[in-house]
């Protein structure tokens, strides 16, 4: 929309554990000086007998300097009533590549640790993969 505000649709079509899932959704985000805040709301249909559950999740990214930002994440997968949260630390390299650590706590699952990389296209396009295991996986 502008330099501060994006807002996105979303599809998704993923098997995981030789099950299929279609995601649906909407995401958006809003720029303040050092801080960041990114959302989605969204559905997660499992195939095979058509059970669908909403979720949503919220993060919060403050810029410590030009290349560096730390976050904190909060989600809900209803259905399940499972909360998610997520701490991470990134890096922007000249080039534009960042490279994001993050330790996720979903429920019943343990902590899941991620290293990713990634690069915006544009303004605000990024890709993003919104299943219920890593519903933060927020590039």
């Amino acid at each position: 929309m502008n330099k501060t505000t994006s807002i996105g649709a979303f599809y998704n079509n993923l098997s995981w554990e030789s099950n299929e899932y279609h995601d649906y959704g909407f995401e958006a985000s809003f720029q303040a000086k050092s801080l960041k805040l990114e959302a989605i709301i969204a559905v997660d249909k499992y195939v095979e007998d058509g059970n669908a559950h909403d979720y949503q999740a919220i993060f919060a990214n403050y810029s410590l300097s030009n290349n560096f930002t730390i976050g904190v994440g909060v989600g809900h997968y209803e259905g399940e009533d499972e909360n998610t949260q997520e701490i991470s630390a990134a890096y922007k390299f000249e080039n534009g590549i960042k490279l994001k650590i993050k330790v996720i706590d979903p429920k019943d699952e343990g902590n899941i640790s991620a290293i990713t990389l990634s690069k915006d296209f544009g303004q605000g396009a990024k890709f993003r993969r919104p299943d219920f295991a890593s519903i933060f996986n927020v590039w």
